[in-house]
């Protein structure tokens, strides 16, 4: 329902682990306190570089270090260390930032919302230009600007979820944890309950097998729903672990603790 694609299956998930999520994206003024010379792709579109606009341009693993820098800043145990030269999330959990896993930010994306196709409803992106970050008109010829905003927004620009987050849908895709795999969700084990999925041991991508893929969320400034209908909570889409886009940042979640 609700424009499913391929690589999307109706699965039963339970989140029962509380944590704490980012209102917002990372906006470059905190990814620059951490690497000053980051420039979000402001060689190509100055817009992007906005001190309060979503850090952009990053990888998978720059993103990853930014959660190691904060926890350790603010005194808690990174949830990433090296492993044979690459970073993994470190098992059970630490107290410090991460990623959200893919079932993460779905459940917090829906905002409470049931069996509904974008975190405000089920209202047509194309019909109000403030529901989010996105392109209006035919992509990728003509950008109305209804919105005012031709590349990334400020962060919390638009109305936010029900949840109170900001941006969970437009604005620009965000990195999750998990590594792609089209069929991790697959309809093959639909009446099980998956406990807090963390996603596939590897990535399963066969158009790029030599590219480490990891999923991306939310649909961007670049999508609208003629386009790639990416707005939808449901969507999912693949990206290269190594290449950092101007229309994907990240947000940060950190875990409960007692």
């Amino acid at each position: 329902p609700h424009g499913r694609q391929s690589n999307e299956s109706e699965r039963l998930i339970e989140i029962t682990k509380p944590f704490y999520v980012g209102t917002r994206e990372v906006i470059n003024n905190e990814f620059r306190a951490f690497n000053s010379k980051h420039t979000s792709g402001a060689e190509s579109y100055r817009e992007l570089s906005n001190g309060f606009h979503p850090t952009v341009m990053v990888t998978w693993e720059e993103a990853a270090k930014f959660c190691n820098w904060l926890s350790e800043k603010e005194s808690l145990s990174p949830a990433y260390r090296l492993v044979d030269g690459k970073l993994k999330l470190i098992t059970p959990i630490a107290n410090g930032y991460r990623l959200l896993t893919e079932a993460e930010w779905e459940w917090a994306a829906r905002g409470g919302k049931k069996n509904k196709k974008y975190p405000w409803g089920n209202t047509s992106i194309n019909k109000s230009p403030m529901l989010a970050n996105f392109w209006q008109g035919d992509f990728p010829y003509k950008n109305t600007l209804e919105d005012k905003f031709y590349f990334s927004s400020p962060v919390g620009n638009f109305i936010s979820n029900g949840y109170g987050l900001n941006d969970m849908a437009g604005n620009v895709w965000e990195i999750c944890s998990d590594w792609y795999d089209e069929d991790y969700y697959s309809e093959a084990i639909k009446n099980e309950i998956q406990d807090n999925p963390k996603g596939p041991e590897t990535w399963s991508y066969p158009l790029e097998p030599n590219d480490p893929k990891r999923v991306i969320r939310g649909g961007s400034f670049l999508c609208n729903d003629s386009y790639c209908s990416s707005y939808r909570v449901s969507a999912r889409m693949p990206n290269s672990q190594d290449t950092g886009m101007s229309h994907t940042g990240f947000r940060c979640v950190k875990d409960m603790t007692p």
